[in-house]
């Protein structure tokens, strides 16, 4: 089955456009994109800097079983995001649970949410790549950032590329399924940043210390702390710290 595609020139937010006429897809597979985004937003409802330019601002429908993990299809966008890109010899990591990043700066994000509907989630995953975006509005991103366009040099097609994210995703969906999570547990280890470092893990609740031992078959981070103790978190942020600032007992 192929992706319905829906091209809007503006919107407030992709992601509040596809729950809003959700609804009327069930059991489609449905991508709205736009070239703008006037109120875009992250994780936890952070804003989002989306420009119109030459860039990704998308958000994809489509129906998933409530039985199976949600929690690793933010880690499946990032990895076919890798896959694709990574045919133009261009190198992208995974900041674990969604960012996505080049020579430590951010260039793009995916969030995830979840709408019930009987034994099935209505999905609406939002993708933000950026292909091309000025000095200045890089400045204004609040952390350090960079587009495929500055760090390949060359220019990019923003319909090829997203076409070829969609083709590839939905096979990596299909796969997904098939083999479940410990096959995206193998193929995502590799592309983790910090992966076996010394790291803080920050929630709602509190903050660990711990070395980063990478992402569980149900798309958990697993840290582990100074005692041996292995623990398992399913949202919260991770930073790199120094390892002098770190002991192992």
């Amino acid at each position: 089955m192929h992706w319905k595609v829906i091209s809007l020139e503006s919107v407030d937010s992709t992601q509040d456009y596809t729950k809003m006429h959700c609804s009327q897809w069930q059991q489609e597979f449905v991508c709205v994109y736009a070239k703008e985004q006037t109120k875009a937003y992250g994780t936890r409802g952070k804003a989002w800097h989306a420009p119109r330019g030459n860039n990704i601002y998308a958000s994809l429908y489509f129906p998933w079983a409530r039985g199976a993990s949600s929690h690793l299809l933010a880690q499946l966008m990032a990895y076919t995001a890798i896959q694709v890109v990574r045919q133009q010899n261009l190198t992208l990591q995974i900041k674990w649970p969604n960012d996505l990043l080049i020579g430590g700066k951010k260039c793009g994000g995916i969030l995830v949410e979840l709408i019930p509907r009987g034994a099935l989630w209505d999905v609406v995953l939002g993708l933000g790549l950026n292909l091309a975006l000025s000095l200045q509005d890089l400045a204004k991103i609040d952390q350090p950032a960079t587009s495929l366009e500055e760090a390949s040099k060359k220019r990019w097609n923003r319909e090829e590329l997203l076409h070829d994210l969609l083709l590839q995703f939905r096979e990596h969906l299909r796969i997904l399924k098939e083999k479940g999570g410990v096959w995206l547990q193998k193929n995502l280890s590799q592309h983790l940043l910090g992966l076996g470092k010394p790291c803080l893990f920050s929630n709602e609740k509190s903050s660990y210390q711990g070395i980063f031992q990478g992402v569980s078959s149900e798309g958990a981070l697993e840290l582990k702390e100074s005692d041996g103790r292995v623990r398992s978190f399913f949202s919260g942020s991770l930073k790199k710290i120094d390892r002098s600032d770190y002991e192992l007992r």
